[in-house]
C-alpha cells in the first residue's frame, strides 16, 4: 500500500525520489504509448522479510513527502519575490556613485514600495508622461538640450551669474524670473527647495 501511496504523491528530495520518479516516468511513457496500467494493492506479503523492508521504505517516503505543490497558489509567490526584487533594486540604487544618475536620484532619492504619484488620479497617459519627463529634466531647457547636442552650452544666459539652466534653477534660484526666491517661500513651510519635495 505504501508503494502505491508514494507513486500517487509528489516526492521531492528524499531517499526514494529517484526510484519513484523513474517508476512514474515509465508509467507516463506507457500511458502515452496507449498502454494503460493499473496498480493494485494485494495484502498478502505480511511476514515475508524482503516485502516488509520494501513496504517500510515505501512508507518512509510517504511520511516525508511535502504537501502537493497544487496546494500553493502561484500568486503566493508574488509578495516574497516583490520584496526580494525591491531589496536588490534598492541596494543597487543606494550603491551607485553620487555623480551617476544625479537627476534621477534627485527625483527619487530612495526606492520605495509606495504606489506611483498618479495612482489615484484620473489623468490621461500623455499628461503623466509629460509630467514625468519634466520631473527628470527631459525638456528643451539648455541643460538637457546640451546633453542631446542641440545647444552649445548648458548655462543660463539671462543673468550675469554662472549657473546651469535646469528646472531646479528656474523654479528656485533664477534672479531674472523671481522677485522673491521660491526657496525663501518654501523654507517658511519647512519644505526644502528641491524638486523631489514639490513634484
Amino acid at each position: 500500500m505504501s508503494c502505491l501511496q508514494a507513486l500517487v504523491s509528489n516526492p521531492i528530495n528524499f531517499k526514494l525520489f529517484s526510484l519513484v520518479f523513474l517508476i512514474k516516468s515509465f508509467i507516463n511513457y506507457l500511458n502515452h504509448s496507449h498502454r494503460f496500467i493499473k496498480l493494485l494493492w494485494i495484502p498478502s506479503h505480511i511476514g515475508i522479510h524482503g516485502n516488509e523492508v520494501a513496504d517500510w521504505l515505501a512508507k518512509s517516503t510517504v511520511i516525508r513527502i511535502l504537501p502537493s505543490p497544487a496546494q500553493l497558489s502561484w500568486t503566493d509567490l508574488f509578495p516574497p519575490l516583490r520584496r526580494r526584487i525591491l531589496s536588490l533594486w534598492s541596494n543597487q540604487w543606494n550603491n551607485l556613485p553620487i555623480s551617476f544618475a544625479s537627476k534621477y536620484k534627485n527625483t527619487a532619492p530612495v526606492i520605495s514600495n509606495n504606489k506611483t504619484w498618479f495612482n489615484n488620479l484620473n489623468l490621461p497617459r500623455s499628461t503623466i508622461v509629460r509630467f514625468n519627463r519634466f520631473r527628470v529634466g527631459h525638456s528643451l531647457l539648455p541643460d538637457h538640450a546640451y546633453k542631446l547636442g542641440l545647444n552649445y552650452s548648458p548655462m543660463y544666459t539671462l543673468h550675469t551669474g554662472e549657473s546651469i539652466c535646469d528646472l531646479q534653477h528656474l523654479l528656485f534660484h533664477c534672479p531674472s524670473l523671481l522677485q522673491t526666491p521660491k526657496s525663501t517661500q518654501l523654507s517658511a513651510f519647512n519644505i526644502p527647495p528641491k524638486l523631489f519635495f514639490i513634484l
